[in-house]
C-alpha cells in the first residue's frame, strides 16, 4: 500500500471514488480522440498539411499519456515501490511534458514559414530532429527519477492522490521539473505567436487578406518569366489551401529560395504586341490552418496547466491549508482537464479541418458560379 496510507490523504472514499470515475471517462475520450487523428489522417489527405502532421505525431504520445490516467488510483492501491505506481509515474512525468512541447513544436514550424520561408518539404525534413529532441528531452528526468532518491531518502515517484506522479512531498522537485518547463514553453509558445501575429497585421495585404483565409507573406509582387513568343499567354492561377495540403507539393506560403529566371526576350512583333507580363501571385498562408488551428492548440493548454498548477501552489502559499495535496474541487478539474489532453487535440484537429474544408467548397462553387 501507499506509504501514506488511505486515510491520512484526507480524502473520502467517495471523494476517491470520484476522481477515479472523473479521471477514466476523460481518458477514455481522450482515447477516442487519439483514435479520430490517426483515422482520419490515415483516411484523407485533406488533412495532411505540416500541422496536422504534427498532431498526428504528438497522438502517438497521447496514446501512453492516456493509458496513464486511465489507470488512476490503480497505481497508489498497488503501493508507492510497486512496478505499476513507478511505471505510471514515469508515463505521467514524460508524455504530459511531451504534449506541451509538441505544441511549442508547432509554433516554431509557424514562426519558420512566416519568417525563413520553409516549405513543406523543409518542414517534413525537421520532423525527425522534433522527435528525438521531445523523446530526448522528456525521457531522460522521467527515467532518472526512477532511481533517484529525494532528501529524505523516499523514493522520487509515489502517491500523488489522482495517480503516481511526484508527490508533494517533493514540491521543488515536482515545480521545477514539471510545471516549470511547462509553463515556460506555454509562454515561449504564446511569445512566438504574438510575434508572427505582430508581423502579419504589418502587412496590409495580409491583413485584408484573413477573411479570405489566405494570408499574403510577399511584401513584393515579382513579375513572372516573359511569355515565348507563340505560345498562348496565360495567367498562373495562385496556389490555393487545397494545394498546399497535397502530399506532392509544397506549401503556398513559401516562395522559391532562389529567384526566377528571366528568359532574355528576343526582338519580334509578336513580342511587341503582346500584353504585358502577367504578375507571379503573392506566396500565401492559410490563417486558419496554419496560424488558428496551432493557436488553439496552445490555448488549450491553458485549460488543461491551470487548475492543477493552482492546485499546487496553493499549500505552498498557504501553510494552513487544510491538505498538502491541494483542495478536492481543483483535484477533480485538474484530473478530468489532464486527462483529455487527445480529446482536445482531435477537436482542433477535426473541427479547424473541417471549417477550411467547407470554406475551400464555397470558394470553388463561388468560382463556378462567376465563370
Amino acid at each position: 500500500m501507499s506509504s501514506y496510507g488511505q486515510p491520512s490523504l484526507g480524502f473520502t472514499a467517495n471523494q476517491l471514488q470520484t476522481m477515479v470515475i472523473t479521471t477514466r471517462v476523460a481518458s477514455s475520450l481522450s482515447l477516442l480522440g487519439v483514435l479520430v487523428i490517426i483515422t482520419t489522417f490515415c483516411l484523407s489527405p485533406r488533412f495532411r498539411n505540416p500541422m496536422h502532421r504534427l498532431i498526428f505525431i504528438n497522438a502517438f504520445y497521447n496514446i501512453f499519456d492516456s493509458a496513464a490516467t486511465f489507470a488512476s488510483r490503480a497505481g497508489p492501491e498497488a503501493g508507492d515501490d510497486s512496478a505499476f505506481c513507478q511505471g505510471q509515474a514515469f508515463l505521467n512525468q514524460m508524455f504530459p511534458l511531451a504534449d506541451v512541447l509538441w505544441s511549442l513544436v508547432m509554433a516554431i514550424d509557424v514562426y519558420l514559414i512566416v519568417f525563413r520561408h520553409y516549405d513543406a518539404r523543409s518542414l517534413k525534413k525537421l520532423e525527425w530532429k522534433y522527435i528525438v529532441a521531445v523523446t530526448t528531452v522528456t525521457f531522460i528526468p522521467a527515467v532518472a527519477f526512477l532511481f533517484l532518491r529525494s532528501s529524505n531518502g523516499d523514493r522520487i515517484y509515489g502517491d500523488a492522490v489522482i495517480w503516481c506522479a511526484i508527490p508533494p512531498r517533493d514540491p521543488s522537485i515536482r515545480l521545477s521539473s514539471y510545471y516549470l518547463p511547462i509553463w515556460l514553453s506555454i509562454f515561449i509558445t504564446l511569445g512566438l505567436y504574438s510575434r508572427i501575429g505582430v508581423e502579419i497585421i504589418k502587412r496590409r495585404r495580409a491583413l485584408m487578406s484573413i477573411t479570405n483565409e489566405s494570408v499574403q507573406l510577399d511584401d513584393t509582387v515579382l513579375p513572372m518569366p516573359p511569355t515565348p513568343p507563340g505560345v498562348p499567354s496565360s495567367r498562373q492561377k495562385p496556389k490555393t489551401e487545397s494545394d498546399i495540403e497535397q502530399p506532392s507539393t509544397s506549401v503556398s506560403c513559401l516562395h522559391a529560395r532562389t529567384p526566377p529566371l528571366s528568359v532574355p526576350p528576343t526582338p519580334s512583333s509578336a513580342q511587341i504586341s503582346s500584353p504585358p507580363p502577367p504578375l507571379r501571385p503573392h506566396s500565401s498562408l492559410s490563417f486558419r490552418q496554419y496560424i488558428m488551428m496551432p493557436l488553439l492548440f496552445a490555448l488549450t493548454l491553458f485549460s488543461v496547466w491551470a487548475p492543477s498548477t493552482v492546485n499546487r501552489i496553493i499549500p505552498l502559499i498557504d501553510p494552513s491549508f487544510p491538505s498538502t495535496y491541494g483542495s478536492y474541487q481543483l483535484l477533480v478539474v485538474a484530473g478530468t482537464t489532464c486527462s483529455l489532453r487527445g480529446f482536445f487535440n482531435g477537436l482542433v484537429f477535426v473541427l479547424v479541418g473541417r471549417g477550411s474544408r467547407k470554406q475551400r467548397h464555397e470558394k470553388r462553387q463561388r468560382r463556378v458560379i462567376t465563370v
